[in-house]
C-alpha cells in the first residue's frame, strides 16, 4: 500500500481506512472505548 499525501490513515476493526484532509477546514475524528466511530469533515472556502 502506498501512502498519499494529504490523507489521514487509521485502523479500525482490523482493517485501515483513510479520510483525506481539506485543503481549507477540519477534520474531527470521534472515539469511543478506544475505537474511532464517527469522522467529520468540514470544509471552508478561503476568500483571497
Amino acid at each position: 500500500m502506498e501512502l498519499d499525501e494529504g490523507m489521514i490513515y487509521f485502523k479500525n476493526n482490523g482493517i485501515i481506512k483513510m479520510v483525506g484532509i481539506p485543503r481549507h477546514g477540519t477534520v474531527r475524528l470521534k472515539i469511543q472505548d478506544g475505537v474511532i466511530v464517527f469522522c467529520e469533515k468540514t470544509t471552508n472556502q478561503k476568500i483571497e
